[in-house]
């Protein structure tokens, strides 16, 4: 029987990849294994949850880890790294605004 962190590939029980998961409970088993939602990563396979990245920060493309947006933008609910607005500054990567410049 396959165990939650692993998919049925028609032949075995096989653990889910670097950024995915598998957390179903009973059979019909999965054919395949769920990509880590934005946000959030592991870095382990086998998996049956994946990690929330810390605040400000975003999973990367394969979601493996997470890392800082740029300077100039800031992390939006953790989904999106957005460019600072008109007369707003981010000297570093900041979480859901930047700051506002002094006139």
């Amino acid at each position: 029987a396959c165990v939650s962190g692993t998919y049925y590939d028609g032949d075995t029980c096989t653990d889910c990849g670097l950024g995915y998961y598998s957390s179903f409970v009973g059979a019909p088993y999965p054919t395949s294994c769920t990509f880590c939602p934005t946000g959030q990563y592991n870095t382990q396979t086998g998996q049956s949850e994946c990690i929330s990245c810390a605040t400000g920060k975003l999973s990367s493309s394969d979601g493996t880890f997470c890392s800082d947006c740029h300077a100039g933008e800031y992390s939006f609910n953790n989904t999106a790294c957005v460019a600072c607005e008109y007369g707003k500054y981010a000297p570093q990567a900041l979480a859901d605004s930047c700051l506002d410049c002094n006139a």
